[in-house]
């Protein structure tokens, strides 16, 4: 593998390198935080992000400890180390937004930013540079998505997954972003279980960590609940134990879950989840509230999801128009029973709240 082309005046990834997958092993290349890359793809890595950071106020200094973030974040993540890689327009993507996160947290967090090096305790106890190494591993899942788009036809279309997650989802993870960085708190890895715990004060906190945070996480957990048609499934012994005994049958479940989504009017979720008692139900939430969420200024079933369906119009309008129901009967044919019954059974029936960390969708990997 070669770099080809030189750098160019735009911003454009393909004008800086090209790179052959093929080379490559990813299974083994971030097995290591010390050698998992070799010269060469730590000599492309350095190109992408010299061209970005080039003209930024920290420059020069900045591209050794943006490097260092890009190759912890690798050693962690090796499906974001083969989106880098393998994927110009993520590739692309994710260093404008990284890199621009990782200015605002040196400029901000440390005047004196040349003794920011990875094994500096300032380092580890600045917010921003950890929300700029959070946001990088979250973006691992999104790139996996992109061939994920069409699995769900021909009940959700291609073209609403592809805006739904693109631009609707996108939303909320750029609004939770701003709105962190602008509390000035410190989540501990930007990882799920952190998104997760931020739910508890979330409506508390401010409007743009309740409709952000909220949008977040509840969008990180639909998706997760979702399986392609071609591949059925259907509820463990020990959830369908509880979905007999709460609701008398399967059919029982669509019936009060429907209702649920059909009479939450204008914008919001249904969900199935356990209350403290530990028994099954169903309610619904406004907007981007979910159940999670101490403090909101109306009555619901206080539960732990497991199970949520995003009724906005933008989730099914494409396609049903204001056929609400009829998008409700549809998603009962894509839900990832495999997936609810491990939220069921190692989260929420031990009354710990649900990650929204995929099981064997092939896009992360569970905690």
């Amino acid at each position: 593998a070669t770099l080809q082309g030189q750098l160019g005046t735009g911003n454009r990834i393909s004008s800086v390198v090209q790179y052959p997958v093929s080379t490559r092993d990813p299974d083994n290349m971030c097995s290591n935080y010390k050698r998992h890359l070799s010269a060469e793809d730590r000599h492309i890595l350095r190109v992408r992000v010299k061209h970005y950071m080039r003209g930024q106020p920290s420059w020069p200094s900045n591209v050794y400890e943006a490097e260092k973030v890009f190759l912890q974040t690798f050693a962690k993540c090796p499906e974001l180390c083969t989106a880098f890689y393998g994927n110009e327009a993520f590739c692309e993507k994710l260093l404008m937004d990284s890199v621009n996160a990782y200015e605002y947290g040196v400029c901000h967090d440390a005047p004196a930013h040349t003794q920011f090096r990875m094994n500096s305790p300032y380092w580890e106890e600045s917010f921003r540079n950890k929300a700029a190494v959070g946001a990088a591993e979250a973006a691992a899942a999104n790139v996996a998505m992109d061939s994920w788009y069409d699995a769900l036809e021909p009940y959700i279309d291609e073209q609403t997954m592809r805006i739904h997650h693109q631009k609707h989802h996108a939303t909320y993870v750029a609004g939770l972003n701003t709105a962190l960085t602008a509390k000035g708190g410190a989540p501990a890895k930007g990882d799920a279980s952190f998104l997760t715990e931020l739910q508890k004060s979330a409506a508390t906190t401010s409007p743009a960590m309740r409709n952000h945070g909220g949008g977040h996480y509840n969008h990180a957990l639909f998706w997760v609940n979702l399986a392609s048609a071609s591949s059925p499934s259907e509820p463990s012994a020990d959830l369908g134990a509880a979905i007999d005994d709460r609701f008398g049958s399967l059919e029982g479940l669509k019936e009060a879950f429907t209702q649920a989504a059909l009479s939450r009017f204008g914008s919001g979720w249904a969900w199935l989840g356990v209350t403290p008692d530990g028994a099954l139900k169903v309610t619904s939430t406004a907007n981007q509230d979910n159940p999670l969420m101490e403090g909101l200024d109306y009555s619901l079933e206080k539960m732990i999801p497991i199970l949520g369906l995003d009724v906005w119009e933008h989730a099914y309008y494409l396609k049903y128009q204001n056929r609400r129901a009829d998008y409700v009967n549809a998603f009962w044919n894509i839900i990832n029973w495999k997936k609810v019954s491990r939220n069921y059974e190692e989260y929420a029936k031990k009354g710990k709240a649900v990650p929204p960390t995929p099981t064997g969708s092939g896009h992360a990997v569970e905690l």
